[in-house]
């Protein structure tokens, strides 16, 4: 038996077969420190959810803008339960064919 040992960037969750190279990238990931965050929020009366609209996040003398996408969390289970629906489905197809030949 062999063992294989893997490294695993904790930022990002790549997998690399050589320490040196999960640590570059560990290295290259922007860290809380050495980012600075500029908020920009649309008005109360049209949107009330209270959190930013945008946001200005600036690092290494460069300025990257965020912009917000709202996704319900409610509906993903319901999609999980249907790709599970969906595989259970397809597993009934494999023990029917188990049982030929």
């Amino acid at each position: 038996m062999k063992e294989k040992t893997t490294y695993i960037c904790e930022f990002c969750g790549k997998e690399y077969e050589n320490k040196d190279d999960a640590a570059e990238c560990e290295s290259m990931h922007a860290k809380k420190t050495n980012l600075d965050f500029e908020f920009h929020y649309a008005s109360a009366d049209t949107d009330h959810t209270g959190l930013p609209d945008y946001l200005i996040l600036k690092h290494n003398d460069k300025e990257y803008r965020y912009e917000r996408k709202l996704v319900d969390i409610k509906d993903k289970p319901k999609e999980k339960e249907k790709d599970k629906e969906k595989d259970k489905d397809k597993d009934k197809g494999k023990d029917k064919d188990k049982g030929k030949g």
